[in-house]
């Protein structure tokens, strides 16, 4: 286990603030945020490229704060991915073996067996000029994995891979890591990526560590109006609370909930978790509201539709076939429905 403990680094415009947190053997843990926000500051920290102010780092409970990078037996992968031009798949690769004096013979059949494990076999020769962006990220992360690192970290690895393809080679980062049971810190300030890739995710907001847990934590209580924001929560809505009712801003609009206490807040309502129907539902759980559709932005999938309901704007989500089983369209009148439960409160 890996563990970063009160970790702080101080710069004239920038500072990483307390930063504590832990990785288990085999888990894959992202550090998610804007840019600037310290992710790439906290690797370089782990690595020992970058020296902490305080704190400490421990593997396994021993301090390796002191250590410098060559005794931390950790594989790194940079945003430039870092692959050595003038050498070859197989030299760029056998290069972490040979920096750890593993003779020639030994070498050849460890490099052999791993590009053989990365699929990446027909390439050994290639040189990576003439690689594609999905190419040399195997490649990177074949020599990462190839000396029986300790742990794998990975700052913004998919810059050089097309959008298209990007869950593709996030599926084999995962699937690999899986196979050789190696740990990985993934930098990202995507949130779709460390949702497709990650067991437990860290959202950092200008050099603080604000909230960190698994990804039903983010879908489900993301507790923050910021976080909220940037895991693209759409049903965010200021108001005020009182008697379990909140009162929406700028709004004769009130709703019902079940949350506690009194005063200005916001809350956060998913988008699947509101009915649309053509008629009024009536229940004692549930809000109920009449609105006009505005808009409406179909994906393969599902159909996120917009719901104006007295200048309050919703964003509904549900599936293709619901959506044209209901005939709607722009201006249709609809209600909008949701249990009080489904009403979070946010803070900020």
């Amino acid at each position: 286990m890996l563990e970063l403990k009160n970790i702080e680094k101080k710069y004239t415009d920038f500072s990483l603030k307390d930063i504590s947190f832990k990785i288990k053997q085999g888990e894959i843990l992202s550090l998610i945020g804007p840019s600037g926000s310290g992710k790439s500051t906290i690797i370089k920290i782990i690595t020992g490229i970058i020296k902490p102010d305080s704190g400490n780092l421990f593997i396994d409970r021993k301090d390796i704060t002191g250590y410098p990078p060559e005794m931390r037996n950790f594989g790194y992968i940079p945003q430039t991915i870092g692959l050595f031009s003038h050498l070859n798949v197989m030299e760029n690769i056998e290069f972490p073996l040979k920096f750890k004096k593993i003779g020639k013979k030994k070498r050849k059949e460890i490099v052999l067996s791993v590009l053989e494990d990365f699929g990446i076999k027909e390439l050994l020769n290639r040189y990576p000029l003439n690689l594609s962006g999905g190419e040399k990220q195997k490649v990177a992360l074949a020599r990462a994995f190839v000396f029986n690192p300790y742990i794998i970290l990975m700052d913004e690895p998919m810059n050089s891979i097309d959008y298209q393809i990007r869950e593709k080679y996030l599926k084999f980062i995962k699937d690999i890591s899986r196979k050789y049971g190696t740990p990985v810190i993934y930098v990202t300030h995507n949130f779709e990526e460390a949702m497709a890739i990650s067991d437990r995710i860290i959202v950092m907001k200008e050099g603080k560590l604000i909230k960190q847990g698994n990804i039903s934590d983010f879908i489900k209580n993301p507790d923050d109006v910021w976080i909220a924001s940037f895991f693209r929560h759409k049903n965010i809505i200021f108001g005020y609370l009182k008697d379990r009712e909140f009162r929406i801003d700028n709004s004769d609009l009130t709703i019902k909930t079940t949350l506690e206490g009194e005063g200005k807040t916001s809350i956060m309502i998913k988008g699947d978790e509101i009915i649309l129907s053509k008629e009024k539902i009536f229940s004692s759980a549930l809000n109920c509201f009449k609105g006009k559709i505005i808009d409406f932005t179909p994906d393969l999938y599902n159909r996120e539709v917009v719901v104006d309901v007295r200048k309050v704007v919703f964003k509904v989500l549900i599936t293709k076939e619901s959506f044209e089983k209901l005939s709607l369209a722009g201006d249709s009148e609809v209600y909008l429905s949701f249990k009080a439960n489904s009403v979070k409160k946010l803070k900020g």
